[in-house]
């Protein structure tokens, strides 16, 4: 991410034009990873999701990971839910993330704070304009 971006708007831009992500990040310092998690299946209409600012202490962490360790704690939260119930989890019923995780990457372990998260929904990315490739032959 360049200095001059807001985060949101970096996150909210690959949220949109890559409908089928389910996380993204921008990376903020290499401390820091502002992250968007879609939280409704794609089948689903809509794209809601939430947004969380992810830190850490340790100067050398993996931020660009950070997007794939809440994706991981989200798909962990809804099989753990399903087994508990006889009906399915809807998507929208993910609370809110936890306060820390733990990175464990090449056997090493880092801890990960979740802060100032809040919910929001991303916009399906404009039609793309249909190509012709019918050619008059003159």
């Amino acid at each position: 991410m360049r200095t001059d971006e807001v985060p949101d708007l970096v996150v909210d831009r690959h949220m949109t034009q890559l409908p089928g992500a389910q996380a993204a990040g921008a990376v903020i310092d290499d401390h820091t990873c502002r992250v968007g998690l879609r939280t409704q299946e794609l089948r689903c209409s809509g794209h809601h999701g939430m947004l969380v600012t992810m830190t850490t202490d340790v100067a050398d962490a993996p931020v660009e990971l950070f997007p794939s360790v809440v994706l991981g704690w989200s798909y962990w939260w809804r099989q753990r839910v399903m087994a508990l119930r006889e009906r399915p989890v809807a998507s929208e019923e993910l609370p809110p993330p936890p306060e820390r995780l733990d990175l464990v990457e090449d056997g090493r372990s880092y801890v990960v704070r979740l802060e100032g998260w809040e919910r929001t929904e991303w916009p399906s990315p404009p039609p793309r304009p249909r190509i012709d490739w019918d050619v008059d032959e003159a």
